[in-house]
């Protein structure tokens, strides 16, 4: 179980930032050295706390309206500077890299917020030659049928629809599509054996 990097996807809501901390505690406690990365980031001073911010107040920023395109675009550069300072290190250093979404989450939201896919084709083009030397062991898809909090809205089940189609047509890395419903110390004991 040397080196394994980990993937966590799924919409908004599912459970995926706690499951994979608590993933995380596990191993820490069993010795393991392990590493929590997410996507755009949240971490002070970076590109990813930066585009995290903007995306979800941009008007602070005094900016009213912004397309899709542009959004997605900030994203893929926040992946780019966060593979570059955090996920290389955590992978050469740590025996398990646990990272909150990937590519496919560029994919699913851009699809779903209707960007021309012509457009989202090119900008994936771009995201996955960050990707090239960085091919994760697994991914797990959360698949909940619906969200933590609230109900499902029609824009999560969207969601939702596209990444079990991404999973399907995956043929590697493996992909373990997994239902974060119920107690989330026995979910993460769960999934940890079967990576």
């Amino acid at each position: 179980m040397d080196n394994k990097f980990i993937v966590f996807e799924g919409p908004d809501n599912i459970g995926k930032t706690t499951l994979c901390n608590k993933v995380s505690e596990i191993l820490t406690q069993k010795n393991k050295t392990c590493e929590v990365h997410s996507f755009p980031g949240n971490q002070k001073g970076t590109l990813g706390k930066f585009v995290h911010n903007f995306h979800h107040n941009h008007q602070k920023y005094g900016v009213t309206n912004i397309p899709n395109i542009s959004l997605q675009l900030f994203h893929v550069a926040a992946h780019f500077d966060t593979i570059e300072k955090n996920i290389k290190p955590a992978i050469a250093n740590n025996e398990y890299l646990l990272l909150d979404r990937y590519w496919w989450s560029t994919y699913v939201y851009g699809k779903v917020n209707n960007i021309k896919q012509s457009l989202l084709d090119k900008l994936l083009e771009i995201e996955k030659l960050a990707w090239k030397e960085l091919l994760p062991d697994t991914i797990v898809l959360l698949t909940n049928d619906s969200p933590f909090e609230g109900a499902a809205s029609e824009e999560w089940l969207q969601l939702r629809k596209e990444y079990l189609k991404i999973a399907e047509n995956s043929t590697t890395p493996e992909v373990i599509q997994f239902s974060n419903v119920g107690d989330i110390e026995d979910n993460a004991q769960k999934l940890i054996k079967l990576f």
